[in-house]
């Protein structure tokens, strides 16, 4: 049998023609049921709420970044950040590259985003194209650890919300009584399930957070 094979400029011509084919083709308009504000869950703590949080996709706010724990990373090829309006929303990101099942790609925000109180789940907006694609989140806890959190599938077609359950044992618990409870959004990690490359694309919305009040460690004996 022969083998086929394809020289690397094949490859980035594939990939340049997705890439141009692909700008014109922008996500479909409205907002669906299943992007909705959630209701809250049965088990989640007294008095949680959801929140969204500000500029969450500002344009200018993300970049995509090799993996830093790879000695693959030139196999990735990144694409810039689009933005542009959507009906009920005032701007998304976009995001096109070729992503490889060994060397994940991370979009990370330019500076750490705080997660508020006592967050228990992460849902987020995101248009998908019907591709094996795994989602996870990227976290740095209170002793500025990184922890890969939470796996989500982008195989399906339009906006959706997906959401991500935070582990309870996350090291995020003040270390004093004058402390608040610490957790960040650090990055997004991106790759192929089951192919050893794709051209990866999807695009982000709204990040909405479930969040508890943050509770207070009482303060030392003898002192008020």
């Amino acid at each position: 049998m022969m083998a086929i094979t394809r020289s690397p400029g094949t490859l980035l011509c594939s990939f340049c023609f997705a890439f141009l084919t692909s700008l014109g083709a922008e996500p479909a308009p409205g907002i669906p049921d299943n992007m909705a504000t959630p209701g809250i869950p049965a088990d989640a703590l007294p008095g949680s709420r959801w929140e969204a949080l500000d500029n969450f996709e500002a344009p200018g706010r993300w970049e995509l970044q090799r993996p830093k724990f790879s000695d693959q990373s030139e196999s990735i090829q990144a694409s810039d950040l689009f933005d542009g309006p959507y009906a009920g929303s005032g701007a998304y990101i976009s995001v096109l590259f070729q992503g490889s099942r060994s060397t994940p790609a991370v979009l990370e925000p330019q500076q750490p985003i705080r997660l508020p109180g006592f967050c228990q789940n992460l849902g987020l907006f995101v248009y998908g194209w019907n591709q094996p694609v795994r989602m996870i989140l990227v976290l740095k806890d209170r002793n500025g650890r990184k922890v890969r959190s939470g796996s989500q599938s982008l195989q399906f077609e339009g906006w959706q919300r997906i959401q991500f359950e935070l582990d309870h044992n996350l090291e995020r618990k003040p270390a004093g009584p004058f402390q608040d409870w610490y957790l960040e959004l650090v990055g997004l990690e991106i790759s192929p399930i089951y192919e050893d490359s794709l051209p990866v694309r999807f695009s982000l919305d709204d990040l909405m957070v479930l969040t508890a009040p943050p509770l207070k460690l009482a303060p030392p004996v003898g002192k008020p």
